[in-house]
């Protein structure tokens, strides 16, 4: 109910106007003070004296003039009486299924929209992301020498000294798949972990220091990094910088391809490890931001390093082929048959105490003799170590209670496996620590020691090997079109939708306009300064068109308005209106300012109704 006389006295008349329209009794045009004047007087509301006060009162509303409570309240009382004296209008047909879902989901709208947004939008990320992993999956591994260009990414420009001969410069790498880059890896933390110990720090698992994605396709925890070969004894486990040689290839249709995405840390001459997929893996592209000058090498534990004469931070991204099955190859069942290997004494001592509590080792075969040792060491559990049971090494008390996590299962089983005389290599990420054994045939298979030992270990012989899926564009591309054109869809209805609602609020003069005219009084209840916005670009392209204004300020109004002889309380409305700011209103307004905004703007639209009349009668005449 509006709070003042005179708000209940236009809200009176519009609704009057609604009626008068749905009954066919108005012509186009709207309902002028006249037309109400002859209404009261054909349906007797009123005498003489009253027609003619309620049409002064009205014209004098629309021209800005306030009347007194009781003017007011005497209009709003004669319009309410000629609204309910006008015949109803016809019964429209009953709404069919298919309407009345339409009219469910107008009604409802604010609710599922965000839901249909975020889905629609997920469709189309979705798509992008499986059609460009298709696209660059293709061109790794049809050609790695076609170079796409990158704004924001230098080429590698190689060290010549240590360039392979297949390469004449560094092959760009291709456009990317966002990773989000593993933290920065230092030359400082590759030289503290070129030598780690034992520990009985057992009871955390699962404790990275880094949760970030460093390839496409994602390995997870799986990926190199530092790489032991030795122990010493003190049970310190030692990185080989020997026999340092190029990590530069080609990579052929029949490779695996993987990309990288790191940030290191650089010191002018200094090594730093980067992550690598597999032992064989050969770096076929690279790029970095900002550009630098480096070059890629393995030791002779295969771990991939890049050097530089750059100081500083640098973004790395490099593109590698890989042909090993290193994840999931078979585990040949040929007669075992020890290879030399290179512990300490006492380190030796301690590994055959282990193995003759195991017992059964070495098995017959190769595969039976990785099994059975695997299957001991992943069956380490969370928990601390008994204190009462301490060995004379820290090793001897871990591998015996059998209590750790990933790093003390892995490093135990280092140490057992070199006593047994199997060649093994101790792989270490700032995620997660595993091992690699070397096969009969020369290849190296990583065994994982995160499973229980009731799930046992893996056998290698009926897991298929592992590929860098390709996915299928055409799969893709109907969640870009469905995506894309349900979000055009929204737009467009969304717009629709809005300027309907701001465009019919005072031009109600076809029954076809009034349930939009309805759905437009909804609309300001539950978002009145949005509405009222609309209203006010409605007002000034009409104000514009009909007083013949300037489209951008200065308008010109006080001279349009002179020419035309409008009131000054009409000119102030009008001033009122062209200055309003859009945004305070769409943001939040008080109600009582969107108010004054909403009632000027009705003002002003039955006064240019009113002028627009009078001159077609004056042309006729």
């Amino acid at each position: 109910m509006p709070e003042r006389p005179q708000d209940d006295f236009f809200d009176r008349y519009e609704r009057l106007i609604v009626r008068a329209a749905e009954v066919g009794v108005v012509p186009p045009g709207g309902l002028t003070p006249g037309e109400l004047r002859e209404l009261l007087k054909q349906h007797g509301f009123a005498a003489p004296d009253d027609l003619e006060r309620v049409t002064a009162l009205l014209e004098r509303c629309i021209y800005g003039e306030r009347g007194d409570e009781t003017e007011c309240r005497d209009g709003a009382y004669l319009c309410g009486q000629l609204e309910d004296a006008l015949p109803l209008p016809e019964s429209p047909p009953a709404p069919s299924r298919l309407q009345r879902f339409r009219d469910w989901l107008s009604t409802h709208s604010q609710y599922c929209m965000i839901p249909l947004i975020a889905m629609l939008l997920f469709a189309v990320v979705y798509g992008v992301w499986h059609s460009s992993l298709s696209f660059f999956n293709f061109t790794a591994t049809t050609s790695s020498a076609i170079g796409w260009s990158q704004d924001y990414l230098g080429e590698i420009n190689l060290v010549q000294s240590v360039q392979s001969p297949s390469w004449s410069s560094m092959p760009s790498s291709p456009s990317w798949v966002v990773c989000n880059s593993d933290p920065v890896i230092d030359w400082q933390t590759v030289r503290h972990a070129e030598s780690v110990g034992m520990d009985l720090d057992t009871r955390h698992d699962g404790i990275f220091k880094s949760r970030n994605e460093v390839f496409d396709p994602p390995l997870g925890w799986t990926h190199r990094l530092i790489v032991y070969n030795r122990v010493n004894s003190g049970y310190h486990f030692l990185t080989d910088g020997s026999n340092m040689h190029s990590a530069q290839g080609t990579g052929d249709a029949d490779a695996r391809i993987y990309r990288a995405d790191v940030e290191v840390m650089l010191r002018p001459g200094e090594t730093v490890a980067v992550p690598s997929p597999t032992p064989d893996a050969v770096v076929t592209s690279a790029t970095t931001s900002p550009r630098v000058t480096g070059q890629f090498t393995k030791d002779a534990s295969d771990a991939l390093y890049f050097t530089s004469s750059h100081d500083g931070i640098v973004r790395l991204r490099y593109t590698l082929s890989t042909w090993q099955n290193y994840s999931f190859a078979a585990l040949p069942d040929v007669p075992f048959q020890p290879v030399p290997t290179t512990l300490p004494d006492n380190v030796r001592a301690d590994a055959q105490v282990v193995i003759n509590a195991i017992g059964g080792l070495p098995a017959p075969t190769y595969a039976e003799t990785v099994r059975r040792l695997h299957a001991y060491c992943a069956g380490f559990t969370v928990g601390p170590i008994d204190q009462s049971k301490r060995e004379r090494s820290m090793f001897l008390t871990m591998a015996l209670q059998r209590r750790g996590v990933c790093r003390h299962r892995a490093r135990s089983f280092f140490i057992i496996a070199s006593g047994l005389g199997i060649q093994t290599r101790l792989v270490e990420n700032r995620r997660h620590s595993f091992c690699e054994v070397r096969l009969p045939d020369g290849s190296w298979r990583r065994l994982e020691f995160r499973l229980d030992a009731s799930e046992g270990p893996p056998s290698g012989d009926s897991t298929p090997a592992y590929r860098a899926e390709v996915s299928d564009s055409s799969f893709a591309l109907p969640y870009i079109v469905i995506g894309l054109v349900g979000l055009l869809m929204l737009v467009l209805l969304g717009s629709r939708r809005h300027n309907d609602i701001a465009g019919h609020i005072v031009t109600a003069s076809r029954p076809s306009d009034l349930s939009n005219q309805r759905a437009r009084r909804d609309m300001r209840s539950h978002a009145p300064g949005a509405a009222t916005a609309s209203l006010i670009e409605l007002v000034r392209t009409r104000l514009i068109e009909e007083l013949e204004l300037n489209p951008v300020p200065p308008y010109g109004l006080p001279a349009a308005c002179r020419r035309r002889h409008i009131p000054d309380q009409m000119i102030q409305r009008a001033r009122h209106i062209m200055e309003a700011d859009l945004n305070a209103l769409e943001q939040g307004a008080e109600l009582s300012i969107i108010d004054e905004y909403f009632w000027d703007c009705l003002r002003i639209m039955y006064y240019l109704q009113r002028m627009v009349k009078t001159n077609e009668s004056t042309d006729r005449h």
